[in-house]
């Protein structure tokens, strides 16, 4: 399954795909691009990085996105999830 195959890897990537995700489905007007409060830019990699615990829940959960965005597939969760089990890095 793709959960096996992404959390077998190491080499999951902010700058490749990890920044990608956020930049289409997290920092839109709204939600996560600094309209509701600095601290929640995620354009802002260490915002992104403080919050990394709680994104890859959130995400998990299916809780973000919000209900009326376009929502994430499995395989950009599981992205999220093994960046963040791996130290989320600025790789």
């Amino acid at each position: 399954t793709i959960n096996n195959v992404v959390n077998s890897s190491t080499s999951v990537s902010f700058q490749t795909q990890i920044s990608a995700i956020i930049q289409t489905r997290c920092s839109l007007t709204g939600c996560h691009n600094g309209d509701n409060g600095a601290s929640r830019n995620w354009t802002v990699l260490s915002n992104v990085q403080t919050n990394a615990t709680n994104i890859k829940s959130r995400t998990g959960a299916r809780s973000m996105p919000p209900a009326g965005a376009q929502q994430l597939t499995q395989e950009q969760i599981d992205l999220i999830a093994c960046w963040v089990d791996s130290g989320a890095q600025n790789n």
